[in-house]
C-alpha cells in the first residue's frame, strides 16, 4: 500500500480564489477587492474581501463553497505537474475547510478528480475556520501539507512531517518546513526518503 500525503485543497492544488469575483459579482457584491487579492495572491480576511460584516461575510462564503462554482476551480500549475507525478509513489487525502457539507465534499471531489485523476483518494471537510486536529489525529504520522500557518500547527502537533507552502506573507505560529511551490515540496519529501520507510 502507498504511503499518504494530506493535504489542504484551497491555495495548495486549487486556486479558491479563481472563481469568486464571478460568483460575487452575480450576487451584486463588489468584486474589486477580491480580484485584486486574485491578482497579487494576497490573503485578506473574509470580512474585508466581501466589504461585508463578519457573520454575513462568512454566509455568503459558504454559499460560494457549496455552489458549482467549486466543480471549476482552477489548479496551480506547480500542483498540477508535481501532485500527478507523486502520485504514483503516494495517495493523496484531502483535508480542506470549505464547510461540512456532503454538496461541498462532492463539489469539490470532481475538481479534484478532473485536475488531479485518480491523486485523491479519500476527502475529509470541515467548517469554514474549523479545526482539522481531530482528521490529523486519525492517521499515523505522515505527510501533512497546508498553506494555513494555524492548520500547520495542527499538524505538528498532531506529530506529521508537516510542511507549509507559503502562498503569501502571513507569519508561522510554529517553526515549521517552507516551500514556495509543489518542486521544493517534492524535493522535502525526497530529501527524508519517506516513501523508503
Amino acid at each position: 500500500m502507498k504511503p499518504i500525503i494530506l493535504c489542504d485543497i484551497d491555495s495548495v492544488v486549487l486556486d479558491w480564489m479563481s472563481k469568486l469575483p464571478e460568483f460575487l459579482v452575480k450576487k451584486k457584491v463588489d468584486a474589486t477587492k477580491a480580484i485584486r487579492a486574485y491578482a497579487y495572491g494576497e490573503f485578506i480576511s473574509l470580512d474585508e474581501i466581501t466589504g461585508l460584516p463578519i457573520n454575513d461575510a462568512i454566509k455568503l462564503i459558504e454559499q460560494y463553497n457549496c455552489s458549482e462554482y467549486m466543480k471549476y476551480l482552477t489548479p496551480y500549475k506547480d500542483a498540477l505537474a508535481v501532485v500527478n507525478l507523486l502520485k504514483n509513489d503516494f495517495n493523496f487525502i484531502a483535508v480542506t475547510a470549505i464547510g461540512n457539507s456532503k454538496l461541498c465534499a462532492e463539489y469539490r471531489m470532481h475538481n479534484l478528480q478532473f485536475w488531479y485523476p485518480d491523486a485523491f483518494t479519500d476527502i475529509h471537510v470541515v467548517g469554514i475556520g474549523e479545526s482539522k486536529k481531530d482528521i490529523l489525529k486519525i492517521y499515523s504520522p505522515s505527510i501533512f501539507i497546508d498553506d494555513s500557518p494555524n492548520y500547520c500547527e495542527e499538524g505538528i502537533d498532531s506529530g506529521h512531517f508537516t510542511i507549509r507552502l507559503v502562498r503569501d506573507r502571513r507569519p508561522d505560529t510554529k517553526a515549521t518546513m517552507h516551500a514556495k511551490d509543489w518542486f521544493e515540496v517534492a524535493t522535502l519529501i525526497n530529501q527524508i526518503g519517506w516513501k523508503k520507510s
